[in-house]
């Protein structure tokens, strides 16, 4: 990436704090109390910090972003309420026209295509993909190292590991691409048996994952989460 600039034509309003080497294009509107990181590049038309789209909470917090980050053109990424502040990690590739709404939490080295929403409240934790046009539900938390395909709806909690699909979105297979060196099948239910033995024989990996998993996830009760025993015989 070139040495960060801020476009002439770009607004920054209030208390904006930017990073080394972050680019901001033209036409982007910031509004503070925003914090980006270094590195960072937000393309034509994006705006940031924008108010929390909530009938009853005023904006309150702000919004930080961390490092390494690529917002495409024409994407928002609104304040916060209340709660605590609309973040992004590090790491994210997001395309053209996303949309993350107040409060949400997303971690590192996500991928979000084309016109993606996130509703008020979410958490995307760490390596997931998020296909284009795909629709998050308020409050809704998703687990490292999934896969949601393009054009689902999540009404639901999703366990780390899991590729789901659909409207409303239900589990489709284990994403074995992001669990390499295991032997995997091409048989759904003997890959979600091989799952469940790598769980319960503790693999440092997936624990850690289902850890962090259920730090935001733990209060909404089984029922609201997507599981991969989901259709085991």
């Amino acid at each position: 990436m070139t040495k960060g600039y801020i476009h002439p034509k770009a607004q920054v309003w209030g208390k904006v704090i930017v990073g080394e080497d972050t680019i901001i294009e033209p036409f982007c509107v910031i509004h503070g109390p925003v914090t980006i990181g270094k590195n960072n590049l937000i393309q034509t038309g994006t705006v940031i910090g924008s108010p929390a789209e909530h009938r009853s909470k005023k904006t309150g917090n702000s919004v930080i972003i961390g490092n390494d980050n690529i917002i495409g053109p024409h994407s928002v990424i609104t304040g916060a309420t209340d709660i605590h502040p609309t973040t992004i990690g590090d790491g994210n590739l997001f395309m053209a026209g996303i949309h993350i709404s107040h409060d949400c939490i997303v971690g590192n080295d996500n991928t979000f295509s084309h016109k993606v929403i996130l509703a008020g409240e979410c958490a995307i934790m760490n390596n997931v993909n998020l296909g284009s046009g795909s629709m998050v539900h308020q409050k809704t938390v998703i687990g490292s190292n999934s896969m949601v395909g393009m054009g689902s709806v999540l009404t639901k909690d999703v366990f780390p590991y899991l590729i789901v699909c659909g409207n409303p979105a239900k589990f489709h297979k284990i994403n074995t691409h992001r669990l390499k060196g295991y032997r995997w099948s091409s048989d759904n239910d003997s890959n979600k048996i091989k799952f469940k033995e790598l769980i319960t024989k503790k693999s440092e990996e997936i624990i850690h994952d289902i850890r962090e998993f259920h730090k935001y996830s733990g209060k909404r009760g089984k029922q609201r989460v997507i599981y991969y025993e989901e259709g085991l015989n």
